[in-house]
């Protein structure tokens, strides 16, 4: 089942944590909206696709490894579903060049071909196309799925991780379709899972079950030298095995990692430029909707979408 909540909440009730501010100690935020269940009841992964013309119309896409793919309004409603295929990871990526316009390029993993698999949304709005060519073999069962959009080439890329690897591919247009080469293979270790990345520091964040999140430099043609950024105890806040990260970014520069801790139900808020701990909530049961227990992915948008959502949306699976 997918849930949303106001991010904002989770943090201080000014706004999200900013840089230097105190850590929130154990706040508790309650579920705001539940969707539908999901058709094989086994919500894996979200993204939100953002609609820009009318923030209020945007969709949550959610990744069904049982199910497939399903589109939900932001009151939860299924708007549409895509049941061909069994999807386990979704990301979003926006003016991709396609066929001689700007995209919205919805990007997935299918469990059971081991290939990732690009979509646009149809004229309908409630309706996929798939708009890859030739199948995008990952060959290895894939955990964690995010796109980049380098700010120094304007190029797209895709990381696929899991098995101990992270793969990068590039993602590009060919005669109205996309494709993709894969560009390099970095061995992260086992574990290495859930990922996001921050396009404008080229900056590849991704949790590691049992240690923590790491961090990586985006460009193709860079060091693959990871960084620590937060760990599990006793040299972190970490308690359980660290699943879903994502991404909320200020909308005047900076932001937070959500990262969740999933053992214990708990996600962990780091600052992305100073990488301090912000503090840690719960999503506590509300209104007939359950509480979020041991979550897998994550999504955040910190764009304003409805007069429910004025500071953005977060969307745990």
């Amino acid at each position: 089942i997918l849930f949303s909540l106001t991010v904002a909440s989770a943090c201080q009730p000014a706004g999200p944590p900013q840089p230097g501010s105190e850590p929130v100690a154990g706040a508790v935020v309650p579920a705001s909206i539940e969707t539908k269940p999901t058709a094989g009841d086994g919500a894996n992964d979200a993204a939100i696709l953002i609609n820009s013309a009318n923030p209020a119309a945007s969709l949550i896409l959610g990744a069904d490894t049982g199910g497939g793919l399903e589109l939900y309004r932001l009151d939860g409603s299924l708007a549409g579903a895509m049941n061909e295929r069994r999807i386990s990871l979704v990301d979003v990526r926006y003016n991709f060049p396609l066929g001689g316009s700007d995209t919205a390029l919805i990007m997935a993993y299918d469990s059971t071909a081991t290939e990732l698999v690009a979509y646009r949304l149809g004229d309908d709005g409630q309706s996929l196309i798939q708009v890859s060519g030739r199948a995008i073999e990952t060959k290895a069962e894939i955990e964690g799925l995010c796109l980049y959009q380098s700010p120094l080439s304007g190029k797209f890329y895709a990381f696929a991780a899991g098995k101990g690897m992270i793969q990068q591919w590039e993602i590009y247009d060919q005669n109205g379709s996309v494709a993709a080469r894969k560009i390099r293979d970095m061995p992260v270790g086992l574990g290495a899972a859930h990922c996001a990345v921050h396009d404008a520091d080229s900056a590849l964040y991704y949790s590691q079950e049992t240690v923590g999140v790491w961090k990586l430099n985006a460009e193709p043609e860079s060091e693959a030298e990871a960084e620590a950024i937060s760990l599990a105890e006793p040299h972190g806040p970490f308690v359980g095995d660290v699943k879903g990260i994502a991404i909320y970014e200020h909308q005047d520069g900076g932001g937070v990692l959500m990262v969740s801790d999933a053992d214990i139900s708990t996600f962990q808020l780091i600052d992305l430029s100073t990488h301090e701990r912000l503090g840690h909530f719960t999503v506590a049961a509300h209104g007939g909707i359950g509480s979020v227990d041991e979550s897998e992915g994550i999504a955040i948008t910190s764009m304003p979408l409805s007069d429910e959502f004025p500071r953005g949306l977060a969307v745990v699976t």
